[in-house]
């Protein structure tokens, strides 16, 4: 077990084991809207995670070099200083990056090295390896222990490929009755089109496939006081006083663990996801229900969705205009003659200001469009 989980007032709470406190220090205990991180990471841009995963190799490959330089008799092993997760990361980043860093103690621990077995499970990756094994054999001082973390580092990045790209279908064909090309599953409720998710899963003898409705989770219910554990010698007065409530608390055992708990849980409380109008991205609503724009960064640019979205929003209003035509071109005559210095420019913020209140007077028709345009002529 790696985490336990609870959900209060549809809040995901993901508590670490304190084995694996040491390795998450960012954040011990992230609290997240329920729907809000898997629908992250449905998304996730496989660029930016490959991104992750090189900085980690680069710091083992470091770590190693370190290593052999003080225990130069380590030299033929795979040796290397204890690998932890540095940064601020997502749940679902974390725990593919402690996948990452376990294999690699692993084989310092036992030195073995052998991956064959993963390599046959995830052959997309035989090319990028083989690739990456070759180019690191053309520099001087390639040892086992590079091509282990290469070859590892290749195999997770393919993991998580397949783990998305399954995930992104998944929640498109349980909450997007778009989605469906099934007349009669697109009339299923968004809890049984999961449910024949399973059913799909089962005809295909998938192994090692984690199931969504029939895999049942370890839970027990845990005293809580103010989100934390309960001193063993609380008393019956000090209860009654405080904030303390009894939570179902569920064993989380990795990331199929944490997506299986999410999913299911956000479809079985109903949590209203939509999808972005920018973006094409599912989302939950953090605060009117009726956005339609995510809070993402949209690609490469420093604005989010919502920033987009609003400025798109305004020049669909002012499209074709006639109040808001003639409104822009004033301005810019306005403003333009400020330049030129036929316009002082305190004169030019009086006339803004009121420019605008008749533009909106004019455009919530309290003020009719003739007397607005003969305003703007003066």
């Amino acid at each position: 077990m790696k985490a336990n989980a609870f959900i209060k007032d549809n809040m995901i709470y993901l508590i670490f084991d304190e084995e694996y406190k040491k390795y998450y220090d960012p954040i011990n205990k992230p609290v997240y809207q329920l729907g809000s991180s898997i629908l992250d990471f449905a998304q996730t841009n496989i660029d930016e995670m490959d991104n992750i995963y090189e900085n980690f190799v680069l710091q083992a490959i470091g770590l190693e070099m370190l290593h052999k330089e003080q225990f130069p008799e380590d030299k033929d092993k795979i040796a290397m200083a204890e690998l932890y997760v540095t940064g601020e990361y997502t749940p679902y980043e974390y725990f593919h990056l402690k996948t990452f860093i376990d294999a690699i103690n692993l084989a310092v621990v036992k030195q073995e090295t052998d991956l064959t077995p993963y390599i046959e499970q995830f052959p997309e990756a035989k090319k990028s390896i083989s690739d990456r094994i070759e180019i690191l054999r053309k520099y001087d001082g390639i040892n086992e222990t590079y091509e282990y973390v290469y070859t590892w580092k290749e195999l997770l990045l393919a993991a998580t490929t397949r783990r998305v790209n399954k995930l992104r279908k998944e929640i498109d064909f349980i909450v997007n009755i778009l989605s469906v090309a099934d007349e009669k599953a697109a009339k299923l409720t968004p809890m049984q089109r999961l449910y024949l998710l399973d059913l799909e899963r089962a005809k295909s003898n998938e192994e090692n496939e984690p199931f969504y409705t029939n895999s049942p989770f370890k839970t027990r219910f845990v005293p809580l006081l103010n989100d934390e554990a309960v001193p063993e010698n609380i008393s019956a007065e000090d209860i009654s006083e405080s904030n303390l409530e009894v939570v179902e608390m569920y064993e989380i055992d990795g990331i199929d663990d944490l997506i299986r708990f999410e999913l299911l849980k956000m479809v079985s409380s109903g949590v209203l996801v939509k999808k972005c109008e920018n973006c094409g991205y599912y989302f939950v609503p953090t605060g009117r229900i009726d956005t339609v724009y995510c809070n993402r960064l949209y690609k490469d640019s420093e604005k989010t969705c919502a920033e987009i979205g609003s400025i798109k929003k305004y020049k669909d209003k002012v499209k074709d205009n006639p109040i808001y035509t003639a409104y822009n071109k004033a301005y810019k005559r306005n403003n333009s003659r400020v330049r030129n210095k036929k316009m002082k420019q305190g004169d030019f913020l009086n006339w803004s200001e009121e420019a605008r209140r008749f533009r909106d007077e004019c455009y919530s028709g309290k003020m009719s469009l003739d007397d607005f345009l003969d305003w703007l002529g003066k």
